[in-house]
């Protein structure tokens, strides 16, 4: 048994209680818990382990919804990083499944964030793009549905027009292969690569 020896009110950055069991801090709660416990309480093992458990839910759900906050994340991705800060994967699941519940987790919402966020700063090909998305267990049928709209066509040339700068001085084979090669490892396919690569090297000639 142990005994509660200290409660205080934590207001920022976000409402909670810390209690402190003989003198140690041991658990951060909810705020509405101050009114279930009190200095000089005796705990029970039984009791220990019910507020460990509300104590890692707590702090896992506060971390969760800071990461969800600075950008979104797939359900996998969130639980892998909250897994990573030790928390036990009962509280996690239930924090996985609260965000859920409140529309901060949404694997489809997020692969529309991520496709948005590849086609304005870095574009890829619908292929490379749907691995990504796969590799953060975003389903199949949301990431046929979200990659549709990607044109690679469009992608291709954008990128490969900023790479094509750096090529200056090649002969037509040089750079066409380079070019290629680039597009290539973007998962670009030959029937969008080559036209592309063409169409590049006219510019480039032309200017």
């Amino acid at each position: 048994m142990s005994t509660v020896t200290r409660i205080s009110i934590i207001e920022k950055p976000q409402a909670k209680i810390n209690v402190y069991l003989d003198g140690a801090l041991t658990y951060a709660l909810p705020l509405d818990m101050e009114k279930e416990l009190s200095v000089g309480q005796i705990l029970t093992e039984e009791d220990q382990i019910r507020l460990e458990r509300m104590s890692q839910y707590f702090k896992c759900l506060a971390s969760g919804k800071r990461l969800v906050t600075n950008r979104p994340h797939s359900r996998k991705e969130l639980k892998t990083k909250l897994l990573q800060r030790h928390y036990p994967s009962e509280a996690v699941d239930k924090v996985l499944d609260k965000l859920t519940e409140w529309g901060l987790v949404n694997d489809e919402e997020f692969a529309a964030y991520w496709i948005d966020n590849r086609n304005s700063c870095n574009p890829k090909s619908k292929l490379l793009t749907a691995a990504e998305l796969r590799d953060k267990g975003v389903s199949s049928a949301i990431i046929s549905a979200q990659v549709k709209n990607i044109d690679d066509s469009k992608n291709a040339y954008e990128i490969a027009s900023r790479r094509a700068e750096r090529l200056a001085g090649l002969d037509k084979n040089t750079f066409m292969r380079r070019l290629g090669s680039f597009l290539e490892r973007r998962g670009f396919s030959y029937e969008t690569i080559r036209p592309t690569v063409e169409k590049l090297w006219v510019e480039y000639k032309t200017n």
